[in-house]
């Protein structure tokens, strides 16, 4: 599955922020988040995930460090019931922003801004920051209290959590799969086990059971850039009882050439391969 999302084949904007979106808690929903405008991780996540998903939310940062910025943007653009802004998104919108980040992170910022046209810097400024409330769950990119915050330790999580209105929080921003989860006073980083190996496409996916009576903080991974060790791209499948994480490989030597003929960084393409 290759979607043809070129700049010469625009498609309609979906509403940046739909509150009131219901689904079925039996239908799957593909949580993506930190594409980093790394359309190969992204097209790969799509064909491992074709035909098992309904619905499709993203946590932010669709853009920044990678050479795809228009061509990810378009698909989250069409594709995603809803998109919460990442400090990325924000940045490539609101450059005064620039001074907070580390110089790739600016770089990538700045190269970024000259490649998206006009209406696409406006669809990227409308996105709405998190929380976003939805249907017994909410979505943030960093955390409860600030979209910039990353909740990488049991004592953030611990701090987090009360915060939350609702049972589920899906986060991103720390490109680290896995999560946090409450119950009885006790908090814990979530554990699961393979479950699903496909030695052919070397698809693998954790099954994680979530329970009622808990409180959950679940983050997805990065799509485009994992910094958990793991080079593959991360994504979630979510049942509303049950979180599916997977990771799947994409082609990372493309990925990095094409970072390189940008005239990006060169760290931003090595990083790439020790999933850092």
């Amino acid at each position: 599955m290759t979607p043809d999302l070129t700049p010469e084949n625009p498609v309609t904007p979906r509403s940046a922020h739909s509150p009131h979106w219901e689904f079925s808690r039996a239908e799957p929903v593909l949580v993506i988040s930190d594409i980093h405008a790394n359309w190969e991780a992204l097209v790969a996540v799509l064909d491992a995930t074709e035909g098992q998903w309904r619905h499709c939310i993203c946590l932010g940062d669709v853009v920044g460090y990678g050479a795809n910025p228009v061509e990810c943007s378009l698909w989250v653009r069409d594709h995603c019931e809803i998109i919460v802004r990442g400090n990325h998104d924000r940045v490539a919108a609101h450059p005064e922003g620039l001074q907070d980040f580390n110089w790739l992170a600016r770089r990538a910022v700045e190269w970024t801004r000259e490649q998206l046209p006009p209406g696409m810097l406006e669809w990227i400024a409308a996105l709405t920051p998190g929380p976003v409330d939805y249907q017994n769950c909410e979505l943030v990119h960093g955390s409860i209290r600030d979209e910039d915050e990353y909740v990488l330790s049991l004592e953030q999580a611990a701090d987090c959590l009360p915060l939350a209105s609702s049972t589920v929080t899906f986060f991103g921003h720390t490109h680290v799969q896995g999560g946090y989860q409450s119950d009885a006073n006790e908090v814990v980083a979530l554990e699961g086990e393979i479950s699903e190996h496909d030695a052919r496409t070397l698809v693998q996916y954790v099954d994680i059971q979530l329970r009622p009576e808990a409180r959950y903080l679940l983050n997805p991974g990065s799509v485009g850039q994992p910094r958990d060790g793991d080079w593959r791209a991360a994504f979630a499948l979510w049942t509303g009882e049950r979180l599916r994480l997977g990771r799947v490989p994409y082609n990372l030597p493309l990925t990095q050439r094409k970072i390189l003929a940008a005239g990006l960084p060169a760290q931003l393409a090595q990083r790439l391969s020790a999933g850092q």
